[in-house]
This record gives structure tokens, sequence and C-alpha cells, in this order.
């Protein structure tokens, strides 16, 4: 209700409400109440839809009452209320309608069945839709037939064609409706759509004229089965008259042999519940029942007791078709037998009472009843339990206990009843042989039912959830390892959150080797009650296992100890005979030391380290860490890459000159002087009429080639331009972002002719495309551009776009909600881009105008911007480095400018400008954002400007190893890994550079100087990858702040570094994830893995090479036949090495039938296979 998708709408809408509110004053307190509980949209922390809060409380109060009448739902003395809200001649379109919905089926939607109800509680959602639709009527000012037609303006509303509403009419005899779906009906272009509301208003009319019509329609058909299904899919969804007489006409005429009518006859009847059931299996036999029933309903009581489902289901069916009560006193009969698969088919049945406490209460009597059962108790709770609990929602556990939504009153009478279900689920998980039971056929033919361990493992754990006492909880703890591993964390969280006894104690220590989610709530739950001080030594024997994970968990929580007892367990750890436990323990010792003032000393961990006899290479690296010399290396390493001191300070002055300079230059105060040779306030050199014109002949010249066909290229059909601007080139093998090329649309000269005689220059064309190009302006925030640009430009840059969208303009405005461009607006963007490729010069002197103005006019806390994320989550973006942000959109774009600088001087600018702007923008969130998360760019650019300014003595090259291996700022909790695939894909393009190879992207990158800087990054990134790759080495289970950054880099060079990875490996299996994703994992197996895969062979090594690096290692022959399979790059050294000729032409066949390997191996296994 009231919800629209257009700006005007909504606050016009606002509007309403604040005027109904205030008039609803005059009226009497219920009316008032009534418009009060209408508009409610927060109560009790939970927040509503308007009309939801009201409806949802009616169905509450209602729900015990057992016949209710519509007056309950809407009595007379809040009809001044209904009709201030939808006025005087809907409110009797509105009674008129709600006194008949009693004829029509209240069950709607995708899973409807046909049941009709007396009963008004079953018809409340239908009453408040029927509403919520004539207030929105009443609000925009409409009428059905309006909508019918589609004479208003569509956008952002949706839902307005109701089929109650056009049903209304025309049993008021409407002559324009009624003529109008005639015509639809009829065999002539009609002037509307016969659309499913259409055919289902028919169906609900009591006019003969349109029904006899649809039947007709429905025999000339012939082959076009989706008119069939439209109408066979509606016509049980109004009066059963109208049913009945469309029934006639399939049944006369055999049209059950179409698939479209089977599928219809199981909506109707619901005999199928699921698209996937075989409706090959069914249609004769039903049809001709139901045909005897439409001829004696007296014949339903005949079926009832006969021992076939199908016929006794039918008669139930045909029972709900008058009225649902009448069904459900026939069900209760058929209850009482003790036929075993009347009592299954009643669960199928049950399915069609939408009533969800009714439905739990019977599916709770029939498994009680079969409870002591073992040979059947297995299939009533496949068919039965689904109703006596629900679909249960694990993640909402403990929002729903908080707010006392979780109620067990809900699913049980008491807890003794519950403990009664908890018993018969135990006896039923005891019966269960394997994972998941399947009963097929179940019921009826084509229908199958199942159950697994993981459903009654989850309803045991939930009524545990529900009485959450000790007694259940230590009993549901064997259960848990069978939910799912996306819930059983969940689950775990709930019960467990604060063990209370050893066995729940032991249970949680138990839990912290689980792999899935589960675990990590498990060390949670485990560090939050300080468990490590009660079972040091369980989680010392749990780290035998692998996990990383896990590993990382149980090291954290011994960590947590104190100096005394953490020395105990390293030398628990190094003294065991496992070796994950030792390298455990020396990872410990590591991290201890690792600090500023280590924990123990040389003595201490001499001792330690000693009791580790005969150590594995995996030992020996953690080992070497600890000694003091390798210690002094690490400390020192950094500072010996560059100077983690280094500071740069840029100052400079800005000028403004009329004629620019072809140097850089500096003041008497050694400043740089930046060159403006535009003025801020008169960039916009144009009127708003001036640029009106324009845009307005473009429009004309569009309408004036509007009926030019051409081929579409994505459709393959012809279409006018009228109907479309769409790529006519064959652009299959272009990227996405490059398609959009006035060279790839039709008439391409027309628009560059266009672009010559009346735009004629570049900077007409630059305002008109920073104009129009900004859907993001709307009726909310116009003030604030407004107020923004005009104190910075001298010009409302909102003006143009206003005056457009008045004046409507064809072709230069689409309707589309999100964006509103039309095709004349996506030819200046498309100009925009053809033309900006030789007019770069202008465009930069654009962004040094801005950025000079953000840099001497923003204050840094109006470019950092606090946000806010739908789940309420605060965190801060820099606007002006982000195009999308809003009100500063403008100088986003402008600042990309300073990327086309072309020589020394232009760059030294830029790169002045930018550091500058940087490093204000780090002062501020370093200075007032320590605890903030920042989201988005915090930098205008990186490694390449870096180099360039390096190369140029503007700057040392010291800013390349901040910007990779530095935090972005001290807010950061991580490195950043964009820096480091910036790293790697600029090292790439160089080693392309180096082979001659093609590289497209170097081709999209500014040229200047850009081969030296490419080189430059080269020469430097071989230096920083060393370093962190030494790093990764050297860790043990425990990260190391560029464990996840590693991912990003993708080749590395050398058997040394094949050699050290597989030492570090040491016995760990290679990790196959890290094959397919290579991102985010920061394990130790992960990294190493991956590091593995991007390890290639230099020209210079080859096997005996190999062979002198792998004396006096434990890396086996195994181990190198696995690399040859996961690293094939290294395989004909290891073949060579090996000595096992035909290893490589092996591994290549193998591979060539593996889905997941790189397209570019097909040459090797044309070498090395016989496929080709």
């Amino acid at each position: 209700m009231l919800n629209f998708y257009r700006k005007s709408l909504e606050k016009d809408a606002e509007k309403f409400v604040e005027k109904i509110k205030k008039d609803s004053k005059k009226l009497d307190k219920e009316s008032q109440k009534f418009i009060e509980n209408i508009f409610l949209e927060e109560k009790d922390e939970l927040h509503y839809s308007y009309g939801v809060y009201l409806k949802s409380a009616l169905k509450q109060e209602l729900s015990s009452k057992k016949d209710v009448k519509f007056n309950d739902i809407f009595p007379k003395n809040i009809y001044p209320a209904i009709e201030l809200l939808i006025g005087k001649k809907f409110l009797k379109v509105f009674l008129d309608i709600s006194k008949n919905t009693i004829k029509y089926p209240f069950s709607r939607g995708y899973d409807r069945r046909m049941v009709r109800s007396s009963n008004y509680y079953n018809h409340i959602d239908f009453l408040f839709e029927l509403f919520e639709d004539l207030v929105d009527l009443n609000f925009l000012n409409l009428d059905i037939v309006t909508v019918v037609k589609g004479e208003y303006d569509h956008d952002g509303i949706y839902g307005l064609y109701n089929p109650y509403l056009i049903a209304y009419e025309i049993d008021n005899k409407n002559k324009e409706l009624i003529d109008l779906i005639k015509g639809a009906l009829g065999s002539q272009k009609s002037k509307i759509d016969l659309n499913y509301s259409i055919m289902q208003a028919i169906f609900i009319s009591n006019n003969k004229e349109l029904l006899e019509l649809t039947g007709k329609l429905l025999l000339a058909a012939k082959l076009q089965e989706g008119v069939r299904q439209e109408i066979c899919e509606n016509m049980d969804r109004g009066l059963q008259e109208n049913f009945e007489y469309m029934f006639k006409i399939i049944y006369d005429n055999n049209l059950i042999r179409f698939s479209s009518v089977k599928r219809a006859l199981a909506t109707w009847t619901g005999l199928t519940r699921d698209e996937s059931d075989d409706i090959s299996k069914f249609g004769k036999k039903e049809l001709e029942i139901i045909n005897k029933l439409i001829a004696n309903p007296k014949y339903e009581d005949e079926l009832l007791k006969s021992d076939d489902n199908v016929e006794v289901y039918l008669a139930l069916w045909n029972k709900a078709a008058r009225d649902i009560k009448e069904a459900v006193e026939a069900m209760e009969k058929l209850l009482k037998s003790s036929k075993y698969h009347i009592k299954l088919l009643i669960s199928y049945y049950l399915d069609i009472i939408e009533n969800k406490d009714y439905q739990r209460e019977i599916a709770k009597k029939v498994i009680k009843e079969y409870s002591k059962d073992n040979k059947n108790i297995v299939e009533i709770l496949a068919c039965y339990l689904d109703f006596a609990i629900g679909y249960i929602y694990p993640s909402h556990f403990k929002d729903d206990i908080k707010s006392g939504k979780l109620n067990p009153k809900t699913y049980f009478k008491d807890k003794k009843e519950a403990l009664e279900f908890f018993d018969i689920l135990e006896n039923a998980f005891s019966l269960m042989k394997e994972k998941s039971k399947f009963f097929d056929p179940c019921i009826f033919p084509w229908n199958i039912e199942s159950i697994d361990t993981e459903k009654i493992s989850t309803t045991l754990l939930f009524i545990a959830i529900l009485y959450p006492d000790d007694i259940l909880k230590n009993k549901v703890m064997g259960y848990i390892k069978e939910i799912d591993t996306w819930n059983r964390g969940c689950f775990l969280e709930v019960l467990f959150e604060k063990p209370s006894n050893k066995e729940q104690k032991d249970f949680i220590i138990t839990m912290l080797s689980d792999r899935t989610s589960a675990g990590i709530t498990a060390y949670e739950i485990a560090k939050d009650n300080n468990l490590v001080k009660e079972y040091p030594r369980e989680i010392e024997d749990l780290l035998r296992l692998k996990n990383a994970d896990t590993r990382k968990n149980l090291i954290d929580l011994l960590m947590s100890q104190d100096k005394k007892e953490l020395l105990i367990s390293i030398d628990n750890l190094v003294s065991a005979k496992n070796e994950n436990k030792r390298l455990a323990g020396l990872d410990i010792l590591n991290l201890a030391n690792s600090k500023q003032k280590p924990l123990y000393d040389k003595k201490e961990v001499k001792n330690l380290v000693t009791k580790i006899s005969s150590p594995t290479d995996a030992e020996k690296i953690l080992i070497e860490n600890l000694s003091d010399k390798k210690k002094k290396e690490s400390e020192n390493t950094l500072s010996k890459l560059y100077n983690t001191e280094y500071k740069l300070d840029l100052p400079y002055e800005i000028k403004e000159v009329e004629k620019l300079s072809k140097t850089i230059k500096k003041n008497k105060k050694s400043e740089y002087i930046i060159e403006n040779s535009l003025n801020i306030k008169k960039i916009f050199t144009k009127s708003t009429d001036e640029l009106f014109k324009i845009i307005k002949k473009l429009s004309e010249l569009y309408v004036k080639n509007e009926d030019y066909e051409y081929m579409c290229f994505y459709t393959k059909e012809y279409i006018l331009l009228r109907d479309g601007f769409s790529i006519t080139k064959d652009v299959n093998n272009v990227p996405y972002n490059e398609r959009q090329k006035l060279s790839n649309y039709p008439l391409e000269d027309v628009w560059k002719d266009f672009y010559k005689n009346e735009i004629k220059d570049f900077s007409t064309l630059w305002q008109l495309y920073t104009l129009d190009y900004n859907s993001s302006i709307n009726e909310n925030n116009v003030k604030e551009y407004q107020d923004f640009y005009k104190k910075i430009l001298d010009v409302d840059i909102t003006e143009l776009r206003a005056k457009l969208k008045k004046a409507n303009l064809k072709y230069v405005f689409s309707k589309n909600y999100y964006n509103d461009t039309g095709y004349v607006l996506e030819i200046i963007d498309m100009l925009y881009k053809e033309y900006s490729k030789e007019n770069k010069d202008y465009l930069f002197e654009i962004g040094k105008v801005f950025t000079s103005y953000v840099l001497e006019n923003f204050e840094a806390k109006d470019i950092v911007e606090q946000k806010e994320r739908y789940n309420k989550e605060i965190y801060y973006n820099v606007s002006v480095y982000n195009r999308y942000s809003g009100v500063q959109y403008l100088f986003a774009k402008a600042i990309d400018y300073l990327e086309f600088y072309n020589d020394e001087k232009a760059f030294t600018e830029s790169f002045v400008l930018r550091y500058n702007l940087d490093k204000k923008i780090e002062k501020y969130i370093n200075e007032n954002l320590k605890d903030c998360e920042i989201g988005g760019a915090t930098k205008a650019f990186g490694l390449r400007n870096y180099a360039i300014a390096s190369i140029l003595k503007i700057a040392e090259k010291d800013l390349i190893y901040k910007y990779v291996l530095e935090l972005d700022n001290e807010v950061a909790k991580e490195i950043n890994v964009y820096g480091f695939s910036e790293l790697d894909g600029f090292m790439d393009n160089y080693r392309n550079i180096l082979a001659k190879k093609e590289d497209k992207k170097i081709a999209t990158l500014n040229q200047f100087m850009l081969n030296d800087a490419l080189k430059v990054i080269y020469d430097e990134g071989r230096k920083i990858v060393d370093y962190v790759v030494q790093n990764e080495l050297k860790r043990g289970d425990s990260p190391t702040i560029y464990s996840k950054a590693l991912n990003r880099i993708y080749r590395i060079e050398g058997i040394d570094y094949l050699v050290q990875i597989l030492q570090a490996l040491g016995k760990e299996t290679l990790d196959r994830t890290s094959y397919y994703y290579g991102s985010g994992y920061d394990s130790k197996k992960g990294v190493l893995s991956h590091l593995l895969k991007v390890c290639y062979p230099t020209e210079k090594d080859n096997s005996k090479e190999l062979a002198k690096k792998l004396k006096g290692t434990d890396i086996t022959e195994q181990r190198l036949v696995e690399v040859a399979m996961y690293a094939s790059q290294w395989l004909e050294i290891i073949e060579s090495y090996l000595g096992w000729k035909g290893l490589a032409s092996g591994c290549y066949y193998f591979q060539a039938h593996m889905s997941d390997i790189d397209v570019n191996k097909e040459g090797l296994f044309a070498k090395y296979t016989p496929i080709s």
C-alpha cells in the first residue's frame, strides 16, 4: 500500500498519509484507531509496511473465533475511516466485492487450491489486498478501466491490475471495458493484452457472454499451448459455475490430452505439489471422477468409503470447493478410520488447509497414534513432521528468542507433550538404517515422501531450544553432527553458549575439531568461558589435527594462558611423537617470542628445541626462526628493502594563467607551481537554453530517423530505431566495457555529423555530458545539488535535466526507474567517449582546476563521508574518489582526468595535486577514524605513478614499497590485497614486453614513460615478492599479515622457491580449493599450495639443478609426482630428474580429461598425447 518506486510519488504519498492522519482527528475514536493502526510502521522493535501490523493483529485476535464475519474484520463504525482512505465511490466497490468474496476460492498464489470458505477469517489476506489496492487507486486518482487501458504514467507504479475490480466493472455492465475484453478474446489485434488478470476477472464475473467467448477460444487454441494454459490455469479462480462450464468443455472435447490441461488439473485439485511430479500418471480417471461429482455432488459420500486414495481425495476436494468446513468434518471422520493408507492420505490433504495451527494439531495427533508402531512411524513422520513443526530457521534463533517470537506454546501444549515427541523422534532416529529414507510411491503413484536423520535431529535440537534444560541438552549432543554444515553452529551457539556442567564443557571441547562453522562457534564459546583453564591438555591433543582453521583457533586458545601454563603447553607439544603437535608447539614459541620483548629467554628456547631430536624440514624452518641470527635478519629485512621512515613533502602554489608553461617551475619557496588555465566558475560557458536547444535538435534528429530499420546483433532481428538503439556489429569477442562505441551502433555518421555541425566543440559536448548524465539527482536531493554547485561553479547543474524532463522530448529519457537514460542521452555519452580521446589535454585542465579546488577549499571531514548499510552498520567513504558518492560526483570524475598527463610537466602537476590530496585524507582518517571501517578507495593513484615519480626524481622508490607492504592507514586491519594485485598485473605486463607477447592491457594505459615505469615496478616488485614469500615460508599455522595478499601473486620463479615451498609444506596435502579460487585464504596449506601452483621454472632451471637443491631434504619421489600433476609447468624437469620416461605424457593425458584445467594447455596436450 502506497509503495511506489518513484521519488515524487513517495513524497506525495507521505503528504497523503499526513493529511489522512490529520483529517482522521475529526472522526470517532474507533476510526482514529483504525487509521493509526493501518499506518503503524514499528511496534515492539518489529517493522511493518502500511497495513501489515493491523492485518497481523486482526488475524491474532480472530484466530480462536469459530465463524468470523466481515463485520468482525471491518465493523460498520470504521466505515468513515475506510471512506477517508479510499473515497465514497470505492467504499461501495469494497463492500460489494467483500460481500461476494466467499463465492471465490480463498487460496491464492502459486500454491493455490480450489477451496472456498464461508468463514471470513480465511479471506483476511484478500480483503486487505483489495483494500490496499483501492487506497492506491484513490491516491493516484485512477480507476481500474484506465489501468486496464494503460492510460497513466506507469513510472514507479506496479500491481494495480486487480482482477476483482475488473470483474466488478464487468458485472456492472461497463460497456467500454467489456468491449475491450471482447476484442482481446477475438482474432483481431486488440487494444489491450489478454493477460492473467483479465482472464481471472472473466471467471470471477457473472458475464456469460465473456465466459462463452473464452470457451470458444479454448477450443480454437489448437496448437497454442500458451493460450490453453492461460485459460485453464485461471478457470478455478472465480465462481464455481464458471469452473463447471469450462470443465464441461474440457471433458466433452477430451482436452486432457494436452499437458497444459493436465498441469491445470493438478493445480485445481492439488493432486501434485511439485512441478517435477510425473503428470503422465494421472488425467482421465481423475477427470471422470470430477465429471461425476459435478453431475451428482452426493457421489462424494460414496467415494469417501472407497479404498482408492484418488477417489477419497477428490471427494474431500469437492467438499472443499463448496466450503473447507465440510471437507474438514469429513476428514476428521476419516481420521477415526483404522486404515493406514487413509492416515497417509490425510497428510497429503492437510496441505490444502492453510490453517497452520489446525495442521499442527492433526499432525501431532496422528504421530502420537503411531508412536509405538516401529513398522510405520518413520513413514508417518515423513508425511506429517513438517506439519507438526514447520520450517525451522536456525539463523533466526537468537533474535527470535530475544524478541519472544519463538514461543514453545506455538508447537506444544506443554513440556510434557514436547518430551513425548522427543522420545518418539529418538526412537524413529534409531530405526533409520541410512541417512535418508524414501517412500516411493507414497499415497499416489506419482508422489514420493522422504525423511532423513538431519530432519529428525533438527527437530530434536529444536525441542531442546524450546525447553532448555540440562537433561535435554545432554541428550541432543549426539545429534548435532547430523545437522548440515551451514546451520550446525547456530544450534551449538544457542544451546551451549554458557556450558553449565562437565558433560557440556566436554562436548564444546570435542566440537573444537568440527571443520564447519560449528568449530568456530565452539572456539568462541571456549574462549568466552575460559575453558582453556580446565582443558589445556585436551586442546593440546587436538593439535594432532591438520585443518588450518581448527589449528589457528586452538593455538589462539593456548596463547591466552599465562607464561607458566603456556610453557607447559609448549613443552608438551614439542615433546610429542606427532609432528603436527610439534609444529604447533614451535609456532606458539615463535609467536610468544616474536613480540618486542620475548616471553622466553635463550636457555628456555634451547631446552624446548632440543626435545625435537630429528626435526623434519618444516620443523627446521620454525627452529631456525628462533635463532638470534634469524631474528635479527627478520627485524632488519624491511629496513634493508626500503626506508620505512620515508616521508615526502610536496609543497605547491596554485596559479591561474592565460598561457601554460612548457616546463614545471618552482617559486622562491621551492614550491611547485600548478598552473590552471581554466577558472572553475567559467567552465560552463553555455547557458541552459543553449544546451537545451542542442538536445532538442538531437531529439528531433532521432525522431526524423525513427523509422530507420537495422539488424539488431543480439536478437538477430530487424528493428526500427524507434523501438531500440542497439548494437549492430558482432561484438562477441569485445569486452562489455568496450562495446559502447558509436561505430557499433546504427547511423554512426549521422551522429558524428551532428557533433560537427551542431555541438561544434568538445567543451560544449563535455558540458552536455556532465549536466545530462546524472540520474542520481531527484526531488529529495535537488536542493542540495543546486546549493553545492551554485557556490562553486556559479551555475545550477540541475536546471538542464529539469527543463528536459518538463519538455518531455522524445527519446531523451526512458521510464526505467533505476536508469532513466534515453537513446538521445546514450548518443551524447558515446559522442563524449568518441571525442574525449583527442581532447585529453582539455580534460586534464578540468582535472587540475577541480582537484585544486578540493585541496584549497574542502575540509577533509567534508570529503570523508559517513555512510550506513541496510543493517545500520556505519562505515566511511572518500567521496571524491567515488563516482557514485552523490553530490561530489563531479569532483570524483574530474580527479580521474589527472591521469591524462602526456609530458613531464603535466605528470608533475598531476602527481603533486593527487599526492597532497591523498596525504590530506590519510591524515584525517588516522587522526579521527581510528576504530572505523573505511570503504572503497583512499588513494588517488598507485604503483605506476609512484614509479614515474621515482624516475623523474620527484619521489623515492620507497613509495612503491610503502604502497604495497604497509597498511593503508592506521585504521586498516589487514594489508590491502589490491596493492598486490596491481603489482602482479604490472609485473606480468613487463614480462610480456620482454617476451614480445601481445598485451591488450598495455594499450589501454597512459603511454607516458610507461615502459620505464613497468621496468621499475618489475625490478622492485621482484624484491617485494621475494620478501613476502620468504616471510610466508617461515610461518607456522598462524598467518602473517601478507598471507591473504599472497593469493594475488600469480607468478614466482625458480627451483629455490619450489624446494623451499615443499619443505615448508612438509607432509601437508596439496590444497585444491586454492587451485580453484586462489584468493582470500590464509591457511598455511592454502597459501603455500597457491605459491606452488604459481611457481615456474626459469630458463636456467633443469633436472641437475633440481637434484642439487633436493639433496638433504625430506622431499620424496611421491611428492614430486604430486607436484608434476598439481603444477605441471615442472613436469618435464621432474620427469628428467626421476628418469620416469612417459611421466609427462601420462600426466598430460590425465589432465586432458579433467574439466578444471587451463585451456592454454591444449598445445601441450597435443604435443604429449594423441588427444587434439
